[in-house]
């Protein structure tokens, strides 16, 4: 299926297959997500939206959500093929192509050709994946992964080497208010555990998401949530040398409700300074949550269920299995004093995905948990 309110026609659905350095390492991949395309283009079905789109409005370079990880052979053929034929922005191939720095945000591809760096602030960064050499996931991320306020790893399985680094990571940011916190994910643990927060356990089972979620300032000032779903463990094998995919996305915050006197509770969120999500009917903010028995979810039970964006209901509804109950601020106090960004107050991170609008996503999440 499609996103709410897409066309009728035919539709091209694309399945990211997960890569096969791990096939004799797991018999029962759990949880997992994925992500297909459709071909038509969603429909808002006149729901409003925040005036940032998550395309690109400034380049006239197609806006292409699904890429290739550009590995070493991609990149010989690339060079290979610029001197061999002709290629404009429009059909060069490299296009569809991007390196991990680039999907998480810390290079970008545009700029990278003007010999420029993204001119980003990074706020946080929750990463989910089975396989992770943390030792090469440095080597190719530092120091911008220093810079993130707030970072969780998700992870299955490391290298016998990785308790080293993962170490090295959180000397590196101590003293400077930025936090790294390590999840290990073993479903053959006991139920509702740390290390396992399914109802369940499962001997062979395994964590398979591979997953990006990155929030950031772009260089307006307006924060940005990019939700990243890929197939590669992170491994140098799996990310240079192997054929990889990710659908990769940006969302801005969700619009301030600026005119709404007639209706207390928009008024009230108003006056806080709270954002206020267009398809609902009313938000719980942090006074009212230990009132609320659906508040952990970040909003109420008494809402208009017909305005949800199915983007934004699966991912919650997925993140919702892990069991992370931390509620904790997501970026610096300078960060949340201008108009357009994240708020720092403390909040749990499903309430942190419901800042920001999903309205434009170009893919339908698939999420699997036993």
């Amino acid at each position: 299926g499609g996103p709410s309110g897409a066309a009728a026609h035919h539709q091209e659905v694309i399945t990211l297959l997960d890569s096969d350095s791990d096939n004799d390492r797991s018999s029962s991949p759990l949880p997992g997500a994925t992500a297909s395309r459709t071909a038509s283009k969603p429909s808002s079905n006149g729901r409003k939206r925040a005036s940032t789109d998550s395309k690109s409005s400034s380049s006239s370079a197609p806006f292409v959500p699904f890429h290739l990880y550009e590995t070493t052979t991609a990149k010989s053929e690339f060079r290979r093929k610029r001197r061999t034929t002709a290629t404009t922005k429009d059909n060069d191939p490299s296009n569809y192509f991007r390196t991990l720095r680039d999907l998480i945000g810390l290079d970008d591809k545009q700029q990278q050709q003007k010999q420029q760096r993204p001119k980003r602030k990074f706020q946080w960064l929750i990463i989910f994946n089975f396989l992770i050499d943390f030792s090469y996931l440095l080597e190719k991320c530092l120091p911008e992964l220093l810079q993130f306020h707030r970072v969780i790893v998700f992870y299955g399985v490391t290298g016998a080497d990785d308790a080293v680094a993962m170490e090295q990571w959180k000397g590196l940011l101590v003293g400077t208010g930025n936090t790294v916190e390590f999840i290990q994910l073993i479903p053959s643990d006991p139920p509702r555990s740390r290390t396992n927060p399914l109802p369940i356990k499962i001997p062979y089972g395994v964590h398979h998401t591979k997953m990006f979620l990155v929030g950031y300032e772009d260089e307006k000032g307006v924060s940005h949530c990019r939700v990243v779903v890929h197939t590669a463990n992170l491994l140098l094998g799996d990310v240079e040398y192997k054929a990889q995919g990710a659908y990769c996305q940006d969302f801005p915050l969700k619009q301030t409700q600026q005119h709404n006197k007639d209706d207390k509770i928009n008024n009230d969120n108003k006056k806080s300074g709270a954002v206020v999500n267009p398809y609902k009917r009313k938000r719980v903010d942090a006074n009212e949550k230990q009132k609320t028995t659906n508040s952990d979810r970040g909003w109420s039970s008494e809402e208009d269920g017909e305005n949800d964006i199915p983007f934004e209901e699966d991912l919650v509804t997925y993140l919702e299995s892990y069991r992370y109950l931390t509620r904790q601020s997501w970026c610096s106090t300078s960060s949340s004093s201008k108009s357009g960004c994240l708020s720092n107050r403390p909040m749990s991170w499903l309430q942190l995905i419901r800042q920001y609008d999903y309205s434009r996503a170009y893919a339908v999440l698939i999420p699997s948990v036993p």
